[in-house]
């Protein structure tokens, strides 16, 4: 690992990122395969259509994808096979098919069309900014998701980990934030200014351009995932009822197996019916592997963030100061898992409904974040005077341990002991004294030494 200041090995247009060769095109790493030239043939020929739209995001969204493409493309549940199948990552497909083979591809896709990029604006794999293209209904869109950026350190880091082989054998997560600390992009890119742009853009055309909360998309909670999916229908103009249907299917306990199996990252985190790898978990690994490093690391990557606290935008200010606050923002390691699920069920890991149980609860099995399957023992609720009793009970003794604060006197006591020994007055003297004075009005008071001028 390198010291303060200490440069990482250079060679040519390649950039050794952790032991492995990747190329370098805008600042961002590539593998070595990549054909940038096709690339700019998508830039400079292939124009998107009217419906089309496009997700930009600088984290691998995995399941999140599933849950896009079935919205924009009309599918009734995320889990069917094949969904995946089409080419949704235009840059990619280009450098490995070449530029005309995914345009003509492309251009025979039925309907409205989803594609992904985790492109900066200026990089975007189409003309940019979008052609007339709203005669066909709605015009292209993009759809932007910010997430916290711990959490995009730690999910970079695990494609990088699945993508090359042995890598984590020889560097660990507290290598990967102290190489992207010493002025290096991660491998998709600037986060913080990929996010900014994009902003600046929704600013310039608020109708085309939408920023939303990715980490509501990984949430365990199915009302949080439908919420911020029906904020996206109807930037998309699509029926929000479709959305809500989506989340339902989502978080079924028995998904196809199969089409999962056909993902190109593998999705071990869905046993509970999330789509996304929680942000909870991977904020609790970046902590203590930050905490590992050197204070000039730390203070890095707290400069780091500095753009994205003064942003105007409220859901950057946002992620900027949860990220400041560090360790505080954590959740308990016991908040970070799935509270339902055939698996969290079988281990016995999982929290029962305490209303289905009583028959009362007002969600479906899907859409309720607790667990709805049966052999649960029903346990009875305290009684009202009860569970008032034991609040109760709780104040007391929280207040019990809770110290008084200190006196007014008594600071001033402190204070002066403090500035008369700095002033070399017998500070046993001026604090006797003082202690005097403070107890009987009428004693005079020592008279303060005159202080230096600065």
């Amino acid at each position: 690992m390198p010291e303060e200041g200490e440069d990482f090995e250079h060679e040519d247009e390649e950039f050794k990122l952790l032991g492995q060769a990747w190329t370098v095109v805008d600042g961002v790493y590539y593998p070595k395969w990549w054909q940038q030239d096709q690339v700019e043939v998508l830039k400079a020929q292939w124009s998107a259509r009217g419906g089309d739209v496009f997700c930009t995001s600088m984290l691998p969204v995995l399941g999140v994808k599933r849950l896009l493409v079935a919205l924009v493309e009309g599918h009734t549940n995320p889990w069917m096979p094949g969904i995946m199948d089409k080419p949704h990552y235009p840059a990619l497909a280009a450098s490995q098919l070449g530029a005309e083979c995914f345009m003509s591809e492309a251009a025979a896709l039925p309907g409205r069309r989803f594609f992904m990029t985790m492109n900066c604006l200026r990089s975007i794999p189409c003309r940019y900014p979008f052609e007339d293209a709203t005669a066909e209904g709605s015009p292209p869109k993009v759809v932007v998701l910010v997430t916290d950026p711990r959490h995009a350190f730690v999910m970079q880091w695990e494609f990088i980990k699945e993508k090359v082989a042995g890598i984590s054998s020889q560097y660990s997560l507290a290598d990967f934030i102290r190489f992207a600390n010493c002025g290096r992009n991660l491998i998709f890119g600037d986060i913080y200014e990929h996010a900014l742009a994009w902003v600046r853009e929704s600013e310039k055309h608020p109708g085309l351009v939408g920023i939303f909360d990715g980490r509501r998309l990984g949430s365990f909670d199915p009302k949080e995932v439908r919420t911020e999916l029906e904020n996206i229908a109807e930037f998309l103009n699509i029926p929000k009822e479709r959305a809500a249907e989506l989340v339902s299917a989502s978080f079924r306990d028995d998904p196809d197996k199969g089409a999962l199996a056909r993902e190109p990252a593998k999705l071990e985190w869905v046993a509970g019916g999330q789509l996304q790898r929680q942000s909870a978990q991977s904020l609790t690994h970046f902590e203590e592997s930050l905490n590992t490093l050197p204070i000039w690391v730390r203070e890095q990557w707290r400069s780091m963030l500095k753009s994205w606290e003064v942003s105007e935008h409220p859901l950057l200010r946002e992620l900027a100061l949860a990220s400041l606050k560090g360790v505080a923002s954590t959740l308990p390691l016991n908040l970070t898992v799935s509270f339902k699920g055939g698996t969290a069920h079988a281990l016995g890991t999982c929290r029962p409904c305490v209303f289905a149980l009583r028959g009362m609860c007002q969600n479906s099995e899907e859409m309720c974040r607790y667990c709805h399957a049966p052999g649960h023992e029903k346990v009875s609720r305290p009684r009202q005077k009860t569970r008032q009793s034991r609040k109760a009970e709780q104040e007391r003794r929280h207040m019990a341990r809770t110290p008084s604060p200190p006196r007014s006197s008594d600071v001033m006591d402190s204070f002066s002991y403090t500035l008369l020994a700095s002033q070399n007055v017998d500070a046993t003297f001026a604090l006797e004294e003082n202690i005097g004075a403070s107890a009987t009005d009428s004693s005079p008071r020592p008279s303060w030494p005159a202080l230096p001028r600065m």
